[in-house]
C-alpha cells in the first residue's frame, strides 16, 4: 500500500498540491472580487448612481469591462454586492439589551452614521427589491428590536422594518439635499462653508428644481430632527403594540 499522498506505484500524488493551488486560486479570486466591491463604492460615493457605470469601474480596477462579468453576473449583481458589504459593516454592531425604544434609537443612530459615510449604498438600500444575506441580517435585528416592543405579527414587523429603513435612507437623503442647497448658499459672497456631497449633477438638477419644506432653513439642527423623526415612528410603533 502506497504511503499517503502517493500513487499506487509509488510516485507522489498531485492531489494534495492540486487542491492547494485551487484554494489558492480561490482566494485570489474573492481578493480580486473584494476589491472590485470596493472600488465600486468608492466609485457610488463619488459620482452617484446616476453616473455609475461599468466601463468607469473597469478603468478604475485596471481592467477590461468585459472581465468584470467574470467576477458579477451583471450590474445589478455587482450594486447588490456593494450593498451587502456595507450592510455587513453596519451589522456587525450589536445590538443593546436596554429597552426596545432605546435600542431602536442606537441601531438608527449607528446605520445613520454609516450611511452618511457611503451615501452611495444609501441609494441602493432604497432601490433593494431582493432579501440578501444583508439584507436578512438587518431584517433580524428589526424584528428582535420589534419583538421586545410587543408586536408578534410578521406583516406588522415588516411593514414597519421598512418603515425604519424608509425613514433612515429618506432623512440621510434630505442631509445630502440640505447639503447640496448649502454649497450653493456657500459660493456666493458671505456663504457658509459645508461639507462634501456627493450627489450627480442630474440628481442636483431634479432637486434642485423642487420645493422642499426644509430649504428655508440652513440653521436647522439635524440632529435634533433625526431624534425626533425616530421619537414619532417609535410613538407609532407603541401604539401598534399595545392597540391603542
Amino acid at each position: 500500500m502506497g504511503s499517503k499522498g502517493s500513487t499506487k506505484s509509488g510516485a507522489p500524488s498531485l492531489a494534495v498540491p492540486v487542491e492547494r493551488e485551487a484554494v489558492e486560486a480561490d482566494s485570489v479570486r474573492q481578493s480580486q472580487r473584494d476589491a472590485i466591491i470596493h472600488a465600486a463604492l468608492e466609485l457610488l460615493d463619488e459620482a452617484g448612481l446616476e453616473d455609475f457605470s461599468m466601463r468607469k469601474l473597469a478603468t478604475r480596477v485596471g481592467m477590461s469591462a468585459g472581465n468584470l462579468y467574470l467576477y458579477f453576473e451583471d450590474r445589478d449583481g455587482l450594486l447588490d454586492s456593494v450593498r451587502d458589504a456595507v450592510l455587513d459593516a453596519i451589522n456587525t454592531e450589536p445590538i443593546g439589551d436596554g429597552d426596545w425604544p432605546l435600542v431602536l434609537k442606537q441601531v438608527m443612530h449607528h446605520y445613520r452614521n454609516e450611511l452618511q459615510a457611503h451615501p452611495g449604498a444609501m441609494v441602493l438600500l432604497q432601490r433593494t427589491t431582493s432579501i440578501s444575506p444583508g439584507m436578512w441580517q438587518l431584517g433580524q435585528i428589526l424584528t428582535e428590536i420589534l419583538s421586545r416592543a410587543g408586536i408578534s405579527d410578521p406583516a406588522i414587523i415588516t411593514l414597519y422594518s421598512r418603515v425604519l429603513l424608509w425613514t433612515l435612507s429618506g432623512f440621510v437623503a434630505q442631509e445630502e439635499i440640505l447639503a447640496n442647497r448649502s454649497v450653493q448658499r456657500a459660493s456666493r459672497p458671505g456663504g457658509r462653508p459645508s461639507r462634501t456631497v456627493v450627489l450627480s449633477a442630474a440628481t442636483l438638477d431634479l432637486i434642485m428644481s423642487q420645493p422642499s419644506p426644509l430649504q428655508q432653513s440652513y440653521d436647522i439642527d439635524v440632529d435634533e430632527l433625526f431624534e425626533a423623526t425616530i421619537d414619532v415612528v417609535i410613538r407609532g410603533i407603541a401604539s401598534v403594540a399595545t392597540g391603542s
